[in-house]
């Protein structure tokens, strides 16, 4: 009888030995396989699962599912990154030309036809001009169609740091020279500016520090620039992408961070910026696991919004897109695309009476959980609320005069 077992058991070890050989060995148990993190210069000895290196908002176990490159923000090239392509514009990271009707994704993008779509296609190739912004095609409403477009919008291939440009690896930085031009950077950190009228370019700044970049001065400039979250296992998510006051923020794309801009310290500019996927989860520097995500927020005055895709979450946790319910004065708010879906109201006004100079035009706003606005008393809390439409029925949007208690809350 123990010669008919014999056969079988060696044959069992003999398998067992093959599946475990077969299996990729995977030495910090996160799910990566050794022999995928060296092709990508990734550790293999300290999980790295939940990093994002390359900060496209595409954390490394999500880029080996897809097969997209961990260290590439666009694998296929297009000038589009893949963390866009995946959550924005759901088309594949991998393919420069999604549909394959020979236009590629960016372009359809730019002409406003559906790279989605074979049939939707533009009457005209692109030319290689980055200057020609996009037109948008996300989010879209229940029905499955693009909204109205609002027009050109600060897009990912228009925003944020200009294709082609070499970045140099830079740790935190505090800048204490006035007049200081801080260009071609990638900064791990955060950047502090003690100086007057420092400039920072073409950079792109990954950080989960309470504030990425801390403006203490007047006169600081941040344009054609990244601000990133870098999410580490166990520690905080960035606070604020830019605060408090004393900016100029423009074409800069802000993802990640649990808000994006905050103008409390007032003399804010923000124009042409793309904002989108904050983060909802945590964990918060302030809240714990449970983020009061903003697009914008702040109760400074003298502030400028203006020509910006805001689109705080493409969940169900968000705040508000601009949250300002302090008493500000000359806060203005004009030709925005706005997202509110997700988030408890699209703009949460300054609720005090008797302010001046706050003006809300021209806006193209999807409805938040309660509405469009709170607190938008014309005459009382706002000075002007003309013209403002909703992004997917072109409905006119009046304002809320505090109804449903807003001004309470």
């Amino acid at each position: 009888m123990l010669k008919w077992l014999v056969p079988p058991v060696v044959v069992f070890a003999y398998l067992a030995a093959t599946v475990s050989a077969s299996a990729p060995r995977d030495r910090d148990h996160d799910r990566l396989p050794d022999r995928w993190e060296r092709k990508h210069q990734l550790s293999t000895s300290a999980p790295s699962a939940r990093r994002d290196p390359d900060g496209d908002r595409l954390r490394n176990r999500r880029e080996l599912r897809l097969r997209t490159h961990p260290r590439r923000a666009d694998t296929d090239g297009d000038r589009l990154r893949d963390g866009a392509e995946v959550l924005r514009f759901h088309t594949n990271p991998r393919k420069r030309d999604t549909d394959g009707d020979s236009f590629s994704d960016r372009c359809e993008l730019r002409k406003g036809t559906n790279p989605r779509k074979r049939r939707s296609r533009p009457a005209r190739r692109c030319s290689n001009s980055p200057q020609t912004p996009p037109r948008d095609l996300s989010p879209n409403p229940p029905g499955g169609e693009s909204p109205q477009s609002p027009g050109a919008l600060p897009n990912e291939s228009n925003t944020g740091v200009p294709a082609g440009t070499v970045l140099t690896p830079s740790g935190s930085m505090t800048i204490t020279t006035p007049g200081a031009v801080i260009s071609s950077r990638e900064i791990t950190g955060a950047v502090t500016v003690d100086a007057p009228n420092v400039t920072i370019r073409n950079s792109r700044i990954v950080s989960n520090e309470f504030m990425a970049i801390r403006s203490n001065s007047t006169g600081l400039v941040v344009e054609d620039s990244e601000i990133l979250d870098g999410p580490d296992t166990g520690q905080n998510n960035c606070h604020n992408g830019i605060g408090f006051g004393g900016y100029t923020a423009r074409r800069v794309e802000i993802v990640g961070c649990e808000n994006a801009a905050d103008v409390g310290e007032s003399n804010v500019v923000f124009v042409d910026n793309y904002v989108h996927d904050l983060d909802t989860e945590g964990p918060s520097h302030v809240w714990g696991n449970s983020p009061h995500s903003d697009g914008i927020q702040g109760n400074g005055s003298n502030v400028t919004i203006r020509h910006n895709w805001i689109d705080p979450t493409p969940g169900d946790d968000g705040n508000a897109v601009i949250f300002a319910p302090g008493g500000s004065n000359n806060y203005v708010i004009e030709d925005n695309y706005l997202d509110g879906r997700g988030t408890n109201y699209t703009i949460y006004v300054p609720r005090e009476a008797g302010r001046s100079g706050n003006k809300i035009n021209r806006n193209r706003m999807l409805r938040a959980r309660y509405g469009y606005t709170a607190c938008a008393r014309l005459g009382v809390t706002v000075n002007e609320f003309n013209g403002n439409r909703d992004a997917g029925t072109d409905a006119a949007i009046a304002p809320d005069d505090g109804a449903g208690g807003s001004c309470s809350n």
